[in-house]
């Protein structure tokens, strides 16, 4: 039917497919789903717009005050962290990834990371530090799934890995499918989380992230 439709058309290029609200390039925000033609993406239906905490008087830096913050350039490396999932659909470039680390245990690294992953998609996804053979899987399956955060929680050994450094880096990822020799791209709107009391990172992830 749609075929023989009076009047074609046409079929949208769909780019990405993510969960509401999605940021167009004129950070405008779209909350609705279906096709935005703006951004070529299919919006599919996730949270939905409610001001109440506007309505309240919220104020993030009130929470950001419960954490051992030392001073305003990590309250505002919070901020990033928290806005960077939210405005992923409107950054074409790179997404850093974020390492929050400290002195001792209990200074509150994942309750920190969990607050910076719910804001910006409402959704989180807590994990552990895998194998290197593993991480590849894990990436593509995040990326796939279109999870805007990923927070890997209390690594203690050394995070260093080529697969997060590609994901980070290129925005659009191709790996090969299960069974078969043929390779499929999606891009990459996932921020990376790190809590670590004490673990070395790679030079090379170290440079792609925000501490």
């Amino acid at each position: 039917s749609y075929i023989d439709a009076k009047r074609w058309t046409g079929v949208p290029v769909v780019h990405q497919v993510a969960a509401a609200p999605i940021v167009r390039p004129d950070f405008t925000v779209r909350w609705e789903p279906g096709y935005d033609e703006s951004t070529r993406c299919w919006v599919t239906e996730g949270l939905k717009k409610n001001t109440w905490l506007v309505d309240a008087g919220f104020d993030l830096r009130r929470v950001f005050s419960l954490f051992p913050l030392t001073d305003e350039n990590m309250v505002a490396d919070c901020f990033a962290a928290a806005l960077t999932p939210l405005l992923s659909t409107a950054i074409k470039g790179a997404l850093p990834a974020f390492l929050v680390t400290a002195r001792k245990p209990g200074s509150g690294k994942s309750e920190l990371a969990k607050f910076c992953s719910l804001l910006g998609c409402g959704t989180k996804d807590f994990t552990t530090w895998k194998k290197s053979e593993e991480m590849q899987k894990m990436v593509a399956t995040f990326a796939v799934e279109d999870k805007r955060t990923v927070v890997f929680d209390n690594i203690k050994s050394q995070i260093n890995s080529s697969d997060l450094e590609s994901a980070i880096t290129n925005r659009y990822l191709s790996f090969r499918t299960m069974a078969t020799h043929t390779s499929k791209g999606t891009p990459c709107n996932t921020t990376w989380l790190f809590t670590s009391n004490g673990a070395s990172m790679s030079q090379d992830l170290l440079r792609r992230s925000i501490v």
